[in-house]
């Protein structure tokens, strides 16, 4: 790992000299505007500042960045209205998980398994771990919290 990380930046010094000499070839350190080290640097700490927030997508309507709406038009599936309760629910659960642990939501669950969740719709421990055999651990340490969602999405279902 040690030598990976020293042959992987061994030219980031030879390449920040080069920036460094044209940035100083191209400057004019008297007018303020063509100082272009200045600028670099300014430049450089206004991006350091920014901060990405992921925005959120609506719960409701399953539209936005991530939302259960595209994924159910890639991949159609015929879900009753208990299929479809617990298909939303689980897949809500997964993305404020996912945003908990910082990490992809589908390497918290990938896609097939919140297909099959929401077909066969596991109602006791050892079903819903037969179905998430191969996820993360952040899944399987939760998994009691995510059957009683799956048993209240399936409540819910039932009533339309």
């Amino acid at each position: 790992m040690f030598f990976y990380a020293r042959a992987d930046t061994h030219f980031l010094l030879y390449i920040y000299d080069n920036m460094r000499n044209e940035l100083i070839e191209r400057s004019n350190a008297d007018i303020a505007e063509e100082n272009r080290i200045e600028l670099v640097l300014q430049k450089s700490k206004e991006t350091s500042l920014l901060r990405y927030e992921r925005v959120p997508y609506n719960a409701e309507s399953g539209r936005g960045p991530g939302g259960w709406y595209s994924l159910l038009v890639k991949t159609p599936a015929l879900f009753n209205n208990e299929q479809f309760a617990v298909f939303r629910a689980v897949h809500g659960w997964r993305d404020r998980v996912a945003r908990t642990d910082d990490d992809s939501p589908t390497f918290v669950m990938p896609q097939h398994v919140l297909f099959s969740i929401a077909k066969l719709i596991p109602m006791d421990i050892i079903a819903l771990l037969g179905i998430t055999h191969s996820v993360s651990h952040s899944v399987k340490s939760r998994a009691g919290e995510l059957l009683a969602l799956i048993k209240s999405a399936k409540a819910e279902g039932k009533q339309g």
